[in-house]
């Protein structure tokens, strides 16, 4: 494989490589050495990377794999994720919308930094990166059903949780 080759694959895909390794190392900085690292381990193997037929898919196995490591190796405390939801519904919104949608967006991004790992990882995958259950399923290393119902229980956590929140503020009101 070519440098040339290289960069039109992979160069693409870094915002979604960031993006994960930001969702899972909640760390700006620590997500720029993991996508770094990425792209420098798929340049190490670049010889057999001609044999893999979903290059994305391998990207983003390697990124996740990274980011575990360093999970483990730092015994990495979370906080809570930055917010990566889009504010182009708020921008039309009234001022008392716009406060309510980042009040939800601040808690669901705690909600989904609590949830255990494969089930943050595979709701990003999923909901933030838009990935198809296959493509999540040879990420992750689950089968699809593993996917699917990772995927179930986080969606039902934080909406469980959610409700709860709100129910709890209407009842103070």
């Amino acid at each position: 494989m070519t440098i040339d080759e290289y960069t039109n694959k992979l160069w693409p895909i870094r915002d979604r490589i960031f993006r994960l390794a930001r969702r899972l190392l909640v760390n700006d900085e620590d997500a720029q050495d993991i996508v770094q690292d990425t792209y420098l381990k798929l340049w190490s193997s670049k010889m057999r990377l001609e044999e893999v037929s979903n290059m994305e898919a391998m990207a983003m196995t390697v990124t996740r794999n990274l980011c575990l490591d360093k999970l483990k190796s730092h015994s990495h405390k979370y906080t809570v994720y930055e917010n990566s939801f889009s504010d182009s519904s708020a921008a039309s919104a009234t001022a008392d919308n716009q406060v309510h949608l980042k009040d939800l967006q601040k808690n669901i991004s705690q909600l989904i930094s609590q949830l255990p790992e494969q089930q943050r990882t595979v709701m990003h995958l999923r909901d933030v990166e838009g990935l198809e259950f296959d493509q999540i399923s040879y990420i992750s290393g689950q089968s699809i059903n593993a996917v699917r119902a990772n995927l179930s229980r986080a969606r039902k956590k934080v909406r469980e949780t959610l409700e709860k929140i709100y129910e709890h503020e209407h009842s103070i009101y």
